[in-house]
Order: C-alpha cells, then structure tokens, then sequence
C-alpha cells in the first residue's frame, strides 16, 4: 500500500539520491538543508537500509546511495500522492498533472505520453482557461521542466503497478472511461527552468498540451551562440550556445556529427585527413611553450632557425649544438606537416591533428584564437588521452566553441554527453547542474526547384547518335527537332546548347549534356524524367553523399554500380560514411544507405563502432530493399563479432511477413522455416525461391528440393528449363555449414540414390532441350563417374566440374581453364576454395537402378 513520506527532509534527500549518488555535504547543498540536519537525517537512512555510503565507518567524504529499499520508499511516496490526485479524476483533454512540488523540484504525471526531450507545462490550469475572459492579459504563459530521470516511469491507473508506455496519446476522459480502457499514467521527476513562470500552477492541477505561437525562452547561455546545437523540445528555438562546450564523445559518428554542426564559419582541429597548411607564424607559440625559460633574444633566434627550416627541409639545415633539442622537439611536435609562410585569416581552415603532439595543438590553438581570432573547434583523437592541464584557459576562451573529447574532465563551461537512446539523443550539463535533453542537429539539404513547364521525355533506348552537324544557335522548333540535334552532340555533349534549352526541351538538354556536368543537371531536371534517364548519369561524377538518395528510383544496372562505388569508397574511406549517414533523412534513404553500411560491415563498423551497426540494422528494417543478400551477411558477421545481438534475425523475420509475397525477404523467411522448423515449402514457391536467392543460401537443401521437383511435372520442366548449377549445390561435405544467415545447420552431403532418380524421371536427358539439362548430366556423370572408377571427363558447364566429387588428395593444380570452354561461375567458386563433396557414402549406394 503507498504511503507517503511525513519529512519534507527525507524526501528532498531521497529524492536527490535518486539522481546520482553525492557526498553528505553535497547533498545539504543541493537540497538547501543545513549540514547538521542533512547529516542527521542521512544517518537515519542509512541506519534503516535506505542509503549505503561506499566507506562504511568513515562518512567524511564518502559518497551517499540510494538502495533498492530507499527508491522503493521514494517511489512508494510518490504514488500515494498520484493516487490522492487521480481521486477526483481526469478532465477531459489533459495532458498532465503537477503532483507534488518542492521549490524548483516537480513531480508530474502524465495522462498521454508528453514525447521526447524537455517537458512544457502552462502557469495555469484547465479550469482556469476555460474560465478566462479571452483578454489579452490572460494569454497563457509556458515554462520549460527538464526530466531528471532518463525516462518516464508507467502504472496501471487502477493497481498502481508498473506496466508498459502508452502506444498512442489518448486523453483520459473520466477515471471511469480511463479505467475501462486500461489506460496508464506516467510519472517523472523534473525541475523548472524558470520558477517564478510555473509557480502559479498548484499541486493537483491538470493542464492540456501546449499550444503556443511564442515558446518560452532557454537559459541565456543557450540563446545567441553563433552554431546550431539541436533542439531541446520540438517547439523550442535551435540551442545556440554562446560558452565553450565540452562534449563526452567516443563515437567518431557522433563526433562528426558534433564537429558538422559547429564547424560553420569556424576552424577545426580534427583527425581528418583533410588539412590546410600550417602557417609558420604559429612556431612563435610553440617556441615559448618548448622553450619556456630562454631569453627573448635567444628565443627569436630559434624561432627564425625553426620557420626556415619549416620551409626548405630541416635536413637541410646546418644545425648547431645548442639548436639541438629544439630540432629533436620540432620533428616529434609536427611529424608530416605541410607548411606555408603566408597565413591566411580568410576562410575557415581544417588542420589534421592525428600525429601532432599536446604543445603542437596547443600552439595551433593559442594562434587561431590570439592571432586569427576566429572561432575554434577542437575534436581530440578517440585513441589518444586528453589533458586539460596542458591546455589551461585556452578552453574557457569565449573563441573556443566546441570541444570534444572521448572522456569527461573537469570544466565549470557546459557539458554534452550521450543519452539514454544513444546519439544524437544527448544530455546538456548546465554550470548549474541542470541536465537538458538536446536532439542534436543535422544539416539540412538544399532543394533545387525544377522550371514547371518541362515535358516528359522518351526512353534511354530511343538515343540514337548521329553523325549530322545541326546549325547550334538555331533555337529548335519543337522537342523533336531538340532531340534530334541531341543526339548528334552525343555522347560527348554540348554544355552552352544544353544549357540555353534546358528549360524548354528538358530531355534534349539532359542528353546533349557533357558527362563532368551530368551530375548538376540531374539535380535540375531529374523530377521531369523517367528513372531510366539516370543511365547517363555516371556514378562516379556523383558527390558521395548524394548517392544514397538515387538508388531508390535508379534502374537496376545502374543500382549496381552505385554501388559498387559507394562500397569501394566506403571500404578505402570509412569515415564517408558519416557523410553519407548525415544526410539520409527519409526511411528510403536511410534503408539504402543502411544497405551499403552492412555490405561492407566488416571495413567499416569496426572502425566506426556498435552505434552504427545498430542504426543501419534498425534503419534497414524500417523500408527493406531488394538486395538481401550482402545485407543479412553483413548483420551476420556483425552479429558474430558482438556489434549486433546473437537472436538478430528474430526481428528480420517479423518485418519480412509483412512484407509483400515476391520480396526476397519473403523467400529467406520461408527458406529459414524449411531450415530450422522443417517447414516444407510449396513446389512453386520453392522453384520462385531458389531463382531469386544465392544458390550457397539453399544449397543444404538441394538435394531434397531436387528430389521433390523430379516428382512433380512442373517441377521437371523448370529442371531442364532453368540453368541451376546443381553440382555446386549438391556436391559438398556432409558437415559443411550452411550459408544461409539465420542458421547454423549443415549440408547433408550429396545422396548417390538421386542420380538414379533423375535417370528414372529423365530417361533420355541427353536429348533433352533447355539449359538446366547441361547442369543436370554433369551431376550424374560426376556420381557415375566417381561410382565406376572412371577418369575424370571434360564437364558442360565447366570442364572440371567432376573433380567437386573426387577426393580432394586427387585433385590437381586447377588454377587455369583452356579458352573456349564454358566456366560455371558457381563451380568455379568451389572449386578456387578447393572443398571436396566426396564422402564414402557415395562408393555404397545400394539402390538399384528403377525399370
């Protein structure tokens, strides 16, 4: 039964506890209690198992923790006072309720999940707005609440017992309706931003969500910043920090996220491998911190001898004795710089810092903010350890936007960490401890708006190049005249013809355009054509960011080199895939991306980490795309290395039966059931199966597949009909694994009864027509062959299929094919990874052959 707490002492205590574990003193401070009596009190609990210092004897300084006895204390309070307000009922319409209050601290309770981030509440209540005259005095005024827990907590409105979160808002209309719906209510703890907005609002008071033209204002250290941080709630105005910001990152996505948002008219320091030369002007810094007790004389000749050698090559200066710890210090300080003499304070420059040591950075930093005076952005390398002693005021200096580093340090400025969902979900440290939810920001795109009177054009087949000279500065009659002239400048084009016409013959331009400016009248005049037209584009003039987003309505050849692209400059440039990530914003996009993210897991999660295969598997489950293959692999070996959890393909397989029938996903679902629940499929659906997946995926079922289509009619003629390469399927190990992702069975080895099936059903194969019938005699010919002793013959689909059933100590060297010959792709691949399908149930087949 809830009960309350009596002592407004030991609930301020418990409830600070709550948060984060303190020490005795800091607990009096942040309740407001004097020493003495926090101190007493704290003894009290902890005398009652509700709070456990960590040195026990010894409570100077210890650190103070709530246990399980103490939260369910606390939590037992906070629901007998939900209970007295849920007595009267809820109005209808509300959103929630202020349950209890204590200075700036809040208790609420929520009828309809309030969403994400910072929490909004009006200084009045509904019974008061309904009353209101409608003068302009009593428009309503908003307060910001920042959550102090992670998460809002829900019960069971009639039990008070903790259940699930709402799936929809739904108002309460009455506690009866409430309690017929089984509805929830939710509860969290918060502290008002702006007392004296909030406190007009009394313990009780049911208010309605928010509705407003002119948001609160945040904090003024989170208002006139010159960068866009994100959003603390969806009405609010763009955070814009206006003090140095540390940011706790050990994501290189979440770091380039960061740096992204800040690095708009400022100069960043960073691992990237892009890098403007280093000015020498900025040895003058380095010098003194090297350097700290010489003399100015001797220290302006060391500066001149370093910027020298800067320049021309220190190897090439004549160094003097006492020169030389200055030069050791200067090549372990800047190993691999490029040099210039001349600054330049114009635009924002980015420098490489990965090889460059503490006084080095430190000297960069001093001369962008003393002598550039432009602002800064410093992200520290991941790998390397950061010490803010080293640095000193430089990270307090108002130029000194944004500073990110894998580890917290001590810093009165504000504090970004990760969030409870993982980036960009964050949390803000205010100086005042005050923690606020932030959606950190992601660049937006520029939409390019096409002239509306373009025509549809014709398809890529209808480009016939001619050898005729058209008069270019005669404008055109009409489209056909366009197109006509069109296919004469191609394909090596005409930009100024295509130029001058774009807008009145869009197709014609899209033609006659040179191959280096396809890709920006693309972005012009993609929207009047067909999908087919993106054949002229070629792939590699596509900035890399942007390619994602074409593969949505891309044909599939050209879908293909796309992404051959994308995953080749993935595998040689990780870090683009930040790039391409950040501007994925649709659920088609983010799939697409999703999909190249996990064809090539294995170059490049391990470098950006478990937040990116956990995004690309979520993101790729929200819109599947049509090639499964190298995206289940990927989430395979993901799985297999810890990125993903080991049951991941139990959510694969519930987004798949939604799916339409013809979908991949479809035939790897049923393919899977076959595989771990024997769930025969039907003939039809299995011969649609194996036509559309990767022959290894079923291949541990194709000897019973086989077997069960020679039964049936239309499962004969599909045999002779399509060109499967059955001995790759059905010529391997008995306990090789199975490639399917999903499972971890066996292939059961070849079965030598089936070839005397196929004889029986095909009598006269080799007078059959089609071109499975090729695939289907080099399998039995293979098993003859190995039954009677005979040589090795010269395969049809390949001229050394037989030797997949020979023992692999009979194999010879079969790196090479005579030319003119016909090579199975999928034979070839057996046989470069040299495995056997002999096994000695092959030599003791007992069946005889069928009349």
């Amino acid at each position: 039964m809830p009960a309350k707490i009596r002592s407004n002492y030991r609930r301020r205590l418990l409830t600070t506890l709550s948060i984060s574990g303190c020490s005795v003193s800091e607990a009096a401070q942040k309740t407001g209690l004097r020493l003495p009596h926090a101190s007493a009190e704290l003894k009290k609990l902890r005398g009652e198992g509700h709070v456990s210092a960590d040195r026990e004897g010894e409570s100077r300084g210890s650190h103070q923790r709530l246990t399980s006895s103490g939260i369910k204390l606390l939590e037992s309070d906070e629901l007998a006072r939900l209970k007295q307000v849920l007595k009267t009922g809820v109005p209808s319409e509300a959103q929630g309720c202020i349950v209890a209050r204590d200075g700036e601290s809040l208790l609420l309770a929520y009828a309809v999940n309030p969403g994400k981030g910072i929490l909004l509440i009006p200084n009045q209540g509904m019974e008061i707005i309904s009353g209101s005259s409608g003068n302009q005095g009593d428009e309503l005024e908003f307060s910001w609440v920042t959550p102090v827990e992670r998460r809002i907590r829900w019960f069971d409105s009639k039990t008070l017992e903790p259940t699930q979160a709402p799936e929809s808002e739904q108002s309460m209309q009455t506690l009866a309706a409430w309690t017929e719906a089984n509805q929830v209510v939710g509860l969290i703890r918060g502290r008002t931003l702006d007392y004296s907005r909030s406190e007009n609002l009394a313990v009780g008071t049911w208010f309605k969500k928010p509705e407003m033209k002119n948001p609160p204002p945040l904090p003024n250290l989170l208002r006139d910043g010159d960068w866009n941080l994100g959003k603390a709630h969806e009405s609010a105005k763009p955070v814009k920090p206006e003090v140095p910001l540390v940011a706790v990152v050990q994501e290189r996505y979440a770091a380039s996220l960061l740096t992204n948002a800040a690095s708009e008219g400022a100069w960043v320091l960073s691992d990237r491998a892009e890098s403007n030369p280093v000015p020498i002007s900025v040895l003058q810094w380095w010098i003194r911190e090297v350097h700290p007790r010489l003399s100015a004389a001797e220290l302006r000749d060391r500066l001149s001898q370093v910027q020298k050698a800067a320049v021309t090559g220190w190897r090439g200066r004549r160094r003097r004795s006492r020169l030389t710890t200055t030069w050791q210090r200067f090549r372990e300080s800047w190993q691999d710089v490029e040099w210039q003499e001349e600054p330049v304070y114009g635009n924002p420059a980015s420098f490489n810092i990965q090889s460059l040591d503490s006084l080095a950075v430190k000297s960069l930093m001093h001369w962008i903010i003393e002598d550039a005076k432009q602002p800064l952005v410093l992200n520290w390398p991941t790998h390397r350890d950061f010490d803010e002693n080293k640095f000193g005021s430089l990270l307090q200096n108002g130029l000194n936007r944004l500073l990110i580093t894998p580890h917290e340090i001590n810093s009165p400025s504000l504090v970004l960490a990760e969030g409870p969902e993982g980036w960009p979900d964050s949390r803000l440290r205010l100086p005042t401890n005050i923690e606020i939810p932030i959606l950190l920001a992601e660049q937006k795109e520029e939409l390019i708006a096409p002239p509306d009177n373009w025509t549809r054009p014709w398809k890529p087949s209808d480009i016939i190049p001619l050898s005729q000279s058209f008069d270019l500065v005669k404008t055109p009659d009409d489209e056909l005249e366009a197109l006509w002239i069109a296919c004469s400048l191609f394909p090596e084009g005409e930009e100024n013809w295509a130029n001058r016409h774009e807008s009145k013959f869009p197709l014609a331009a899209w033609i006659a355009s040179s191959q280096e400016h396809r890709w920006s009248r693309w972005q012009r005049i993609s929207r009047w054509l067909n999908s087919e037209w993106i054949e002229l584009l070629p792939p590699e003039e596509v900035p890399f960011s942007e390619l994602v987003k074409l593969l949505a309505r891309a044909t599939p050849e050209w879908r293909i080199h796309a992404s051959q692209v994308i995953r080749k400059t993935m595998v040689l440039q990780p870090d683009a895939v930040i790039e391409m990530r950040r501007w994925s914003k649709e659920k088609s996009d983010a799939a697409a991306c999703a999909e190249q993210i996990l064809a090539v897991a294995p170059w490049v999660i391990p470098h950006l980490g478990k937040a990116m295969a956990v995004w690309a598997y979520h993101a790729w489950q929200e819109n599947p795309t049509q090639d499964i293959g190298p995206v289940l692999e990927g989430m395979k070996w993901c799985a297999n290395q810890g990125f993903l959890k080991k049951s991941w393909s139990k959510s694969i397989e519930e987004v798949a039966i939604n799916l339409r029938s013809g979908h991949p996903l479809r035939h790897w679902l049923s393919i899977l059931k076959w595989t771990t629940d024997g769930k025969t499929m039907r003939l039809d659906s299995m011969r649609n199966s194996f036509e559309t997946l990767p022959l290894d995926w079923w291949a541990h079922l194709s000897i019973e597949a086989l077997s069960r289509q020679l039964e049936d009619e239309d499962g004969r003629s599909w045999l002779l009909e399509q060109p499967i390469s059955w001995a790759a399927a059905c010529l391997r190990p008995p306990t090789e694994e199975a490639s399917l992702p999903g499972t971890d069975s066996q292939h059961p080895g070849m079965d030598a009864n089936l070839v005397v099936s196929i004889r029986h059903h095909f009598v006269n194969l080799e007078n059959e027509k089609g071109e499975g019938c090729f695939h289907l005699l080099d399998l039995i010919e293979s098993i003859e062959g190995l039954e009677q002793g005979s040589a090795v013959k010269c395969g049809r689909t390949h001229p050394a299929v037989s030797w997949l059933v020979r023992p692999l100590n009979e194999w010879g060297k079969l790196d090479s094919t005579p030319e003119g010959f016909s090579c199975d792709e999928m034979v070839q691949a057996r046989l470069d990874i040299r495995v056997s399908g002999f096994h000695s149930g092959l030599l003791e087949s007992t069946q005889a052959r069928l009349p």
